[in-house]
């Protein structure tokens, strides 16, 4: 029986979390601002660049499609001299100026694809200093200035202030939204090469593909500047340390300070993206309808990733090592289409090398890239899934349409292969294949594929695949995966993956892929790849990949990742996009949603929040608070800041009884003089105003105790107190602050015998009664120390 005192707090609590992730919404508001040059002609004694506008384009595209950047706050020249250029930095620096506001943040990008030197940018043969282009992005009004220049010799932008080339990562250090981020496409003393195949620099198709989403290591829809600078530079090295100019490695100069990671794409900004599912491996290569290269990309197998694309026609095309295949696609407003192995076809064709602009010297070379001749027919979009079943061709089966059988192997049969439509077997049956019905107290067994039922006793054993049913008394296996139901008393087993649902009284076991399906156990369920569905059982449910559906189980759930919801008494996954609902959740990577429970535990929150008595967050930032107010004098808190907006709070309050001489103003009320403690938990948000300020806002849900006449001793009163608060807090040093506001505070009880004057002192207030609840609401304010 549920207590009808948790119910409001279960309300308030369950608002307050979706006020503070609106809050988080409004409170990471960012405008940026972009400026985009791309400049072919570095000067008479230069060799014209074939494809620097197209990569400005290019780059402009992706900003402006997944990157936040609004069309009236980009300003793309394609071409423009010194004077434009500058001119351009300074329309830039006037438009952020102009949208200045501490509501938001403001960034200020700027990208250049041309010539350069050691000394600076050559825009038409007329030289602008690297020294005069950090100043001037430096006396931007942006909390966050980022610079992408892609030209030969850009690393020396890095090296004017002390840089020097880095290694293929960036610190792991916090970019809340203060400071600069400088990238380069090469060093100080290397050539930045474009590439006749792609029509492209390297770097440039390598960064805007990462930010498509091919560097979205983490899954979670974003791409931050560390994901797309990692993509960028492994990718760019690999193409080009075997070329005639040598190994191109990108640089950075980054100065960024805050919690968190600055984010450079939304994937679910996007209208429309394609998946490239976790059974997919190899390099792909992405074109347009116009046969443009719009993405490349390696990818793994057992990780799916999904690219943020303009809607439109592609040709998909991997290379599986030296195995070709090809997919068309057509992607329309609002799509989400996943591709999996079998919108593809093989092709024939041999791979051929083509070199790019190889009359142009070290300039540019190119690796070798498969070119594929058309195959005689091409797949058709969002393509019927195959049958699981291997090919059949009758010519090679003798057809029982009735057979009886004593025992598996002793109906009589030739060397040839049978196939049957109905078989009884009095102690068991087998067969090549079973097109129809197949029933024995014993064992069925079936040697290449099933489609139709399979009714057994004891077990159905499939060496192959099953598409139909299998029901056993004891135990259903599926060695080839398939696609239907299996029941079984005992255990269900699929060799592979299986496309439905698998029942059964001890447990289940699918060695590939679950999709679209269930499992239901009363012991437990295990997956060996990823899941698409539900996991039901009384003691585990294990996903050897992704998760996405439901876990929920009397005991364990464990995900290598989570998209959906895991219920059970201990949750285990790596990435959390959803919630955790559990005694103990655990979330070894980044959480997008909720973990509710006693013991919340997890690497970071991106989004959300934990509701819990314990949250661990490794990534997050711990504060202790002492406070005083209306209701309490004395409160001591721990307050867990679990992403840049959000953070829980647990407390616990103190006020003396009438004649305690400790704080004789506050906590004495009309009632009886005995003192009371209090413990709680709570949720909050806050908004930075820039200079160690912010708002902040939250509520605190208690269960009050009171102390007998020696004080010694304390009972719970089952009553509730809330606080609605609303402050300000001002950070006096790194490791110290203050904090103040006012509040609305409440006490419920649901004995009519409960005093409530108490609480409110003699403070004006509100009494609302309806049988034996009780209710008092008032006024009050609060201040204190955080450390």
């Amino acid at each position: 029986m549920i207590r009808r005192g948790f119910v409001f707090p279960a309300s308030v609590a369950l608002l307050l979390f979706a006020l503070a992730a609106h809050a988080e919404e409004q409170a990471a508001a960012v405008r940026r601002f972009a400026l985009v040059v791309g400049v072919n002609d570095g000067g008479a004694t230069r060799t014209p660049l074939r494809f620097a506008t197209s990569d400005a384009e290019t780059f402009a595209r992706v900003m402006e499609d997944l990157g936040g950047v609004a069309s009236e706050d980009l300003v793309l020249l394609n071409g423009p001299d010194r004077r434009g250029l500058l001119d351009g930095i300074t329309e830039l620096a006037r438009k952020v100026a102009q949208a200045k506001s501490p509501q938001r943040r403001l960034e200020a990008l700027f990208y250049y694809s041309g010539h350069s030197d050691e000394n600076g940018l050559l825009v038409a043969g007329e030289l602008i200093g690297y020294q005069e282009l950090r100043a001037a992005m430096q006396t931007m009004a942006a909390d966050v200035r980022i610079a992408v220049v892609d030209s030969c010799a850009s690393g020396a932008l890095t090296r004017v202030k002390g840089g020097k080339k880095r290694p293929s990562f960036l610190v792991d250090a916090a970019t809340q939204l203060k400071g600069h981020a400088f990238l380069t496409s090469s060093s100080a003393t290397e050539a930045a090469q474009e590439s006749d195949r792609i029509g492209a620099s390297f770097f440039t198709h390598f960064l805007v593909s990462g930010l498509r989403g091919a560097a979205d290591m983490s899954g979670d829809g974003r791409v931050t500047l560390t994901e797309a600078y990692q993509f960028a530079f492994n990718e760019t090295l690999a193409k080009t340390e075997s070329s005639r100019a040598g190994a191109q490695h990108p640089n950075y100069d980054i100065e960024l300070s805050g919690a968190g990671d600055l984010v450079m794409t939304d994937l679910r900004a996007t209208s429309a993206s394609l998946v490239l599912d976790e059974t997919l491996a190899g390099r792909f290569y992405i074109r347009d309808a116009e046969g443009r290269l719009v993405v490349e990309l390696y990818k793994l197998q057992d990780r799916a990733v999904e690219l943020g694309l303009s809607v439109g026609d592609y040709q998909v095309t991997v290379d599986d090592s030296g195995v070709l295949s090809r997919a068309q696609v057509s992607i329309a407003q609002g799509d989400k289409l996943a591709l999996s192995e079998v919108a593809f076809v093989h092709l024939d064709g041999e791979a051929a090398t083509v070199r790019g602009d190889v009359d142009r010297g070290a300039a540019a070379a190119d690796a070798e890239v498969p070119t594929f001749t058309e195959p005689a027919a091409k797949p058709g979009v969002r393509k019927a899934r195959k049958s699981v079943a291997p090919a059949y061709d009758p010519a090679g089966y003798d057809v029982q349409a009735v057979s009886f059988e004593l025992l598996p192997g002793l109906s009589g049969r030739s060397d040839r292969k049978v196939v049957k439509h109905f078989s009884l077997g009095l102690l068991g049956g087998s067969t090549d294949r079973l097109h129809g019905i197949a029933v024995s107290p014993g064992v069925n067994v079936t040697t290449e594929a099933v489609r139709g039922v399979e009714i057994a006793g004891g077990a159905n054993i499939d060496r192959g695949t099953f598409e139909g049913l299998q029901v056993a008394g004891g135990v259903s296996i599926a060695t080839g995966g398939g696609r239907g139901v299996q029941v079984a008393g005992g255990v269900g087993i699929s060799g592979a993956s299986l496309l439905g649902a698998q029942v059964a009284g001890g447990a289940n076991f699918s060695g590939g892929e679950l999709l679209r399906g269930i499992q239901v156990a009363g012991g437990v369920n295990l997956a060996g790849a990823r899941v698409r569905g539900v996991q039901v059982a009384g003691g585990a449910n294990v996903a050897g990949g992704q998760s996405d559906g439901a876990q929920i189980s009397g005991g364990v759930n464990v995900a290598r990742a989570l998209s959906g919801v895991q219920v059970a008494v201990l949750n285990i996954s790596g990435d959390v996009t959803g919630a955790q609902i559990g005694v103990v959740n655990i979330a070894g990577g980044a959480v997008r949603g909720a973990q509710i429970g006693v013991v919340n535990v997890a690497k970071e929150y991106t989004r959300g929040v934990p509701l819990g008595l314990f949250n661990v967050v490794k990534n997050a930032r711990y504060h202790a608070e002492v406070w005083a107010s209306e209701l309490t004098p004395l409160n001591v808190g721990l307050r867990l800041d679990v992403t840049e907006h959000t953070y829980t709070l647990i407390a616990v309050g103190y006020a003396p009884g009438r004649d305690d001489a400790f704080v004789p103003a506050l906590g004495r009320g009309r009632g009886p003089g005995l003192a009371r403690a209090q413990a709680g938990f709570g949720l909050g948000t806050k908004v930075g105003l820039g200079e160690g300020l912010a708002l902040r806002f939250d509520g605190l849900a208690s269960e009050s105790f009171a102390g007998d006449e020696t004080g010694r001793h304390y009972d719970t009163q089952n009553d509730l107190v809330v606080q609605l608060r609303a402050g300000a807090s001002f950070a006096l040093f790194d490791h110290l602050g203050v904090f103040a506001g006012v509040g609305l505070s409440s006490y419920m009880s649901w004995s009519a015998a409960r005093d409530s004057t108490r609480f409110a002192g003699e403070l004006p207030s509100r009494l609302v009664t309806h049988g034996s609840y009780t209710a008092r609401y008032w006024p009050g304010l609060f201040g204190g120390v955080q450390f």
